[in-house]
Formats: C-alpha cells, sequence, structure tokens
C-alpha cells in the first residue's frame, strides 16, 4: 500500500469513527445521565473529553491495524480504492450477504436471550428510544469494528502468526481462530462498562455478555478476515438495527 494511500485511508476511518462517536452520545447520556450528573465536570465538558478520548483511540487502531493488516492478509477493498481513485475488486453479492449475516446474528441473539437469559434484563432497565438506538448502531458498526476488528483482532493475529504461519509467513487458520475468538470474548466484556452504569454485574450478566456478543464477534470476524473489514461494519450494523430498533419497533 502506498504512503499516501495509507494515511488517506486512516483519515477515512478516523473521521468516520469520530462521527460515529458523535452519532452514540444521546444514547449514552440517556443510558448513564443520572451517574454523570454526581461528576463534578460538566455534561458538555465529560462527553468533550470522551470525543477527545475516542479521537485518541480511532488513531491508533486505524493506523496501527492499516499497518498490519497487510502483513496478516486482511484488508479493507472499498476505502482502498475510493482513496486510491480505482474500481473496487468486490463481488455484489457479498453485501447482500454481509446483510443476510447481520440478520441472522441478530435473530440468534434474540433467541439465545430469551431462551438461556430471559429473568437477567431487570423490568426497568432504561430503554433510549427508537431514534437513540438508531444512531447507536453507527458507533456499533464503525468505531467497534474499528477498534476491535482492525485493530484488536488483527494485533492478535499478528503475534500468533509469529508462532503458526503458513510458507508466505501469514497467520494460519488455526491462528486466525484463536484471534478471532478472543476478540469476541474482549468485545463481549466491553459492553459491561455502560451496563455497570444502569445495573449491577452479576456472574450471568457477564456470561450473558460473554455469549450474545460473542456470537457476534466471530461472525463479524469471519467477514473481515474473508471479505475486508466494510463487509464487517455493514453486517454490525445490520444487527444493532435489528436488535435495538426493529425488535423493539414490532414488539
Amino acid at each position: 500500500m502506498a504512503q499516501k494511500v495509507y494515511w488517506k485511508m486512516v483519515g477515512v476511518l478516523w473521521l468516520a469513527g469520530m462521527l460515529g462517536g458523535a452519532a452514540v452520545v444521546p444514547f449514552t447520556l440517556t443510558l448513564t445521565r443520572a451517574r454523570l450528573e454526581k461528576l463534578p465536570l460538566s455534561l458538555s465538558a465529560l462527553v468533550a473529553l470522551q470525543l477527545l478520548q475516542l479521537g485518541i483511540l480511532l488513531a491508533l487502531a486505524a493506523g496501527v491495524g492499516l499497518w498490519l493488516a497487510g502483513k496478516v492478509g486482511t484488508r479493507l477493498p472499498l476505502v482502498e480504492a475510493w482513496v486510491g481513485g480505482r474500481p473496487a475488486e468486490v463481488a455484489r453479492v457479498w453485501f447482500g450477504q454481509s446483510a443476510l449475516v447481520g440478520i441472522v446474528v441478530a435473530l440468534a441473539i434474540i433467541g439465545l436471550d430469551l431462551a438461556a437469559f430471559a429473568q437477567v434484563i431487570p423490568a426497568d432497565f432504561p430503554q433510549p428510544p427508537l431514534w437513540q438506538h438508531l444512531l447507536a448502531s453507527f458507533y456499533g458498526g464503525v468505531d467497534e469494528e474499528i477498534l476491535l476488528r482492525l485493530f484488536l483482532l488483527t494485533l492478535l493475529a499478528w503475534l500468533l502468526g509469529k508462532l503458526w504461519h503458513d510458507p508466505a509467513g501469514r497467520p494460519t487458520t488455526g491462528a486466525f481462530w484463536v484471534a478471532n475468538v478472543a476478540t469476541a470474548v474482549v468485545f463481549g466484556l466491553g459492553h459491561l462498562a455502560a451496563t455497570a452504569a444502569v445495573m449491577p454485574l452479576t456472574t450471568l450478566v457477564v456470561v450473558r455478555a460473554v455469549v450474545l456478543n460473542g456470537v457476534a464477534g466471530v461472525s463479524f470476524g469471519l467477514l473481515y478476515w474473508k471479505w475486508g473489514l466494510e463487509f464487517a461494519m455493514l453486517a454490525h450494523f445490520i444487527a444493532d438495527v435489528v436488535l435495538a430498533v426493529v425488535s423493539r419497533a414490532v414488539t
């Protein structure tokens, strides 16, 4: 990848991530406003600090993730083609299949949640309005994929590839699977911080977060590995919309 293209891609991902971070602010404030108002800083100052922190994390994740992606064999075909001014080498069917993965993941999570964790979430758990859930879906689809798949999954695959690699020096399938599952677990645990702001973290709550988000994380990781980060982003966004917007609108 040419250096000019690399830095343009970092910039595009950073900007998209910051927009996603801004989009999730109303959702976050609805869930945690009571807790945040007890802090010595104003809400506007806290939001500004959170966005500053996110900006630093995104710059690191995009920069390192893109640098390592070429070493492990992953890519961002749409973004690279766009900033490079050339046609994207992707199949149209990938878009439909990625959206389908998002829908299936959402339905699987709903089914597992009802079957195994129906009593975990209290009845008075705060529910932001649907428009806030919709905006938050952009954070999930963009920011979480940059931070978890592009950065963490790629980094783990690269590190494991030092031990288990093919003749070309890229991580083996086994190394990828270990990295993918580990990233999915971290993905699940990462949701506990927001949960802790509104309810106690019992063992069952932790298990629920790891299992349900793990199903999604492994699926999105496979799309990233097979076709590219943009398709993981699409599936993640669709899954979040089905889970948080469509399912609530029809019930």
